[in-house]
């Protein structure tokens, strides 16, 4: 069952829901071969999953132990899970409009921009620890999402580690 949100959106109000998507979105961080930052991302719509992806090198980029350990190459080259994610759903040829992001961290502003151009409805993630958050401010992307009216919200702890 799903309560309507004010944003006009459709919530998960059943919480076992919740905590499978966010353990497939956990599986898909553990792909990564980031060895400091594992991110993983899932949409989904009518309770199935349509795309998925993790931060990581592009398709076909040689996937080298040495360009991770390199901060810089590291930076330059990983695509983050929310960017693989809409690749994945273009490759699929599925359209995001509508859909929820499960995603293991919340999203840079960059990403945060590009769910909210793919017409992602709703971005919910677990809690995260504040030395990930200090990395960028969030001021960006909440001001994104009140102008969007797309939902972002962090899931509990309950629910996450089911």
């Amino acid at each position: 069952m799903a309560a309507k949100a004010s944003v006009g959106t459709m919530i998960e109000t059943n919480p076992a829901w919740h905590a499978h998507w966010l353990k497939i979105a956990r599986a898909y961080a553990d792909r990564s071969k980031d060895p400091s930052t594992k991110v993983g991302c899932i949409a989904v719509r009518d309770r199935a999953q349509i795309a998925a992806g993790y931060n990581g090198l592009p398709r076909g980029v040689v996937d080298h132990p040495d360009r991770y350990a390199d901060r810089d190459t590291k930076l330059a080259m990983t695509v983050h899970s929310e960017g693989n994610l809409i690749a994945d759903a273009a490759r699929r040829g599925v359209s995001l409009n509508g859909a929820t992001a499960y995603i293991t961290h919340p999203p840079c502003s960059h990403c945060a921009g590009l769910l909210i151009q793919a017409g992602v409805a709703k971005i919910l993630h677990p809690p995260v620890e504040r030395e990930f958050l200090a990395r960028w401010d969030q001021k960006v992307q909440r001001q994104m999402y009140l102008e969007t009216g797309v939902l972002c919200m962090e899931i509990s702890e309950e629910i996450a580690s089911s």
